[in-house]
């Protein structure tokens, strides 16, 4: 078959460029489009509403535990029992790895005792200033190399024997978020090479019955006048090799009839 054709092909162009790829990556492109969008939406409203609701929920983990350990401090501070306070700071930490450090300060704020390995970092020695203290005392603090901590700070007897200062990690929420990311993921990937293979089946669907058309038309073109197109469905390009037969027919009975 003659690359003219009917007439000269048009000319290339950015648009006809994008047109003229194969159905097949068009198909998988526009899947592929579709799934990202989809995954970056559900991804981002998702991971926003978990953040939201795992940050309520460690904030009030937070002030919970700082208040018991207030009540719990009250009896040892109240008879400056320093050995006490560390045991059950000991304990506290023992039992929430995720809490960073705990302080006890006395009444003039001055810092009795801590749960660091060695110093109380500088950041911590002045007295935490909230907007609300003590009632909603409470700040999340970025702590660079530790990422975010959730800080609650409680006064132990209205304040009168000290108050406690206490920092949780915010490790639990970057790692349901990680999980989230991840499963996002995986789930894209998945979708994608489910999609890939349907879209490849669909494809063939297409092209398949395309094919056999352009064929016959190369062979109609070569004066083979018994060429025809295997009518594959009732769709529109059965119903486009339907017609190429009626025309193919016609042409074959006009020149039997002129000979």
């Amino acid at each position: 078959m003659s690359e003219t054709g009917t007439g000269p092909r048009p000319a290339g162009g950015a648009v006809w460029s994008i047109l003229s790829v194969p159905i097949l990556v068009k198909m998988m492109g526009i899947g592929a489009i579709v799934a990202a969008c989809f995954g970056v939406i559900t991804f981002v409203r998702t991971r926003d509403t978990l953040r939201e609701n795992l940050n309520a929920s460690l904030t009030e983990r937070t002030i919970s535990e700082t208040e018991s350990l207030a009540d719990y401090l009250a009896r040892p501070l109240s008879v400056h029992d320093v050995v006490a306070v560390r045991q059950i700071l000991s304990k506290t930490r023992a039992r929430h790895a995720d809490i960073l450090y705990i302080l006890v300060r006395d009444s003039d704020g001055v810092i009795l005792t801590h749960t660091f390995d060695d110093v109380v970092p500088d950041g911590l020695i002045p007295w935490p200033s909230y907007q609300a203290f003590p009632e909603d005392a409470f700040r999340v603090v970025d702590a660079k190399e530790d990422g975010l901590i959730f800080e609650a700070f409680r006064p132990v007897m209205g304040g009168h024997v000290g108050y406690v200062q206490l920092g949780w990690s915010h490790r639990m929420i970057a790692e349901e978020l990680a999980s989230l990311r991840n499963t996002v993921l995986a789930s894209l990937a998945i979708c994608a090479a489910i999609g890939s293979g349907r879209a490849e089946l669909l494809s063939l669907a297409i092209t398949e019955p395309v094919h056999r058309l352009k064929e016959a038309g190369e062979e109609l073109s070569q004066h083979n006048l018994d060429a025809r197109a295997t009518v594959f469905s009732g769709d529109e390009i059965g119903d486009m090799a339907y017609a190429f037969n009626e025309m193919a027919e016609t042409l074959a009975q006009n020149h039997r009839t002129i000979l």
